[in-house]
C-alpha cells in the first residue's frame, strides 16, 4: 500500500502527521474500492511466462524454440551496447554461441485485462475524474505488483536468490526497441491466452500490461 499511495496516488514523500492522514484517508478509499471489486470485479490479473534456450552472438540474444514449440523459428533480439564504460549489453549475460550448452532466457507478460481499461474510460466519460484517477493508479500499481509476483515465481523456479535474476522491460535503455513486443506476444501466445494485442506503436492493448525479460546471470545489474 505505501507504493500505491506514494507513487500511484501521488502522496510522494509526505511524512509525519501529513502521511498519517493520507494513510487514513487512502485506507478508507482502498477498502471501499475493494468492496466494490468483490461485487463487480473490473481488474482481472493474468500472466503468461516461460523459458527458452538461447545463446548470445555479439549484441544479440538468439532465442531458440523450446520443447513445447519445436516448429517455431529462432528469434533474434538485437540489443544496444553502452557507448561509455563499462560498455555493457544484456547479451553479455548469456552464454555465447559455441558454448558447450545453451543458456536459458525467461519471459513474462502480465495484464489487468480489458475491463480495467473500459471501466476507467467510462469514469472519464462520466466526468468522474477523481474516481478515474484513483482507479487508474490502482490498475497501474497492481500491474507492477503482478509483474513482481511473476518475477518472484521465475526466480523460485530457477532456484535464484532474491537478489539474482534481474527483470528488464522494453522501452528502457537496456531494451529500447518496442517492436520486439511482437516477438514476445508471439512466443508467449499472449493474444490467445491473455487477449493481448499491440498498437501501431507496439504498445500493449489492454493498457495495463507489461512484459519483461528475466536475466538469471548473477552479475546482471540495472
Amino acid at each position: 500500500r505505501p507504493a500505491l499511495y506514494r507513487i500511484a496516488w501521488g502522496v510522494g514523500k509526505a511524512r509525519g502527521e501529513k502521511w498519517a492522514q493520507y494513510q487514513k484517508d487512502f485506507d478508507a478509499r482502498f477498502e471501499d474500492m475493494r468492496a466494490i471489486m468483490l461485487k463487480k470485479a473490473w481488474l482481472n490479473p493474468q500472466a503468461a511466462y516461460g523459458y527458452w534456450p538461447c545463446f548470445s552472438d555479439g549484441n544479440k540474444i538468439n532465442i531458440l524454440p523450446n520443447a513445447d514449440s519445436p516448429e517455431e523459428k529462432t528469434i533474434n533480439l538485437d540489443l544496444p551496447r553502452q557507448n561509455e564504460s563499462p560498455f555493457l549489453c544484456l547479451s553479455d549475460y548469456f552464454a555465447p554461441s559455441g558454448h558447450i550448452e545453451n543458456d536459458v532466457a525467461a519471459f513474462q507478460l502480465v495484464s489487468m485485462g480489458n475491463k480495467a481499461t473500459q471501466t476507467i474510460h467510462e469514469l472519464q466519460e462520466q466526468d468522474n475524474l477523481v474516481e478515474a484517477y484513483f482507479a487508474h493508479g490502482l490498475a497501474v500499481q497492481l500491474t507492477e505488483a503482478a509483474a513482481e509476483f511473476m518475477h518472484a515465481r521465475i526466480r523460485a523456479e530457477l532456484h535464484l536468490s532474491k537478489k539474482q535474476g534481474k527483470r528488464y522491460s522494453w522501452g528502457y535503455e537496456p531494451i529500447p526497441d518496442l517492436s520486439q513486443h511482437e516477438e514476445i506476444v508471439h512466443i508467449l501466445k499472449a493474444k490467445e491466452n491473455l487477449g493481448i494485442d499491440l498498437t501501431s506503436a507496439f504498445q500493449f492493448i489492454p493498457e495495463y500490461s507489461t512484459a519483461a525479460l528475466v536475466v538469471h546471470h548473477p552479475n546482471a545489474r540495472y
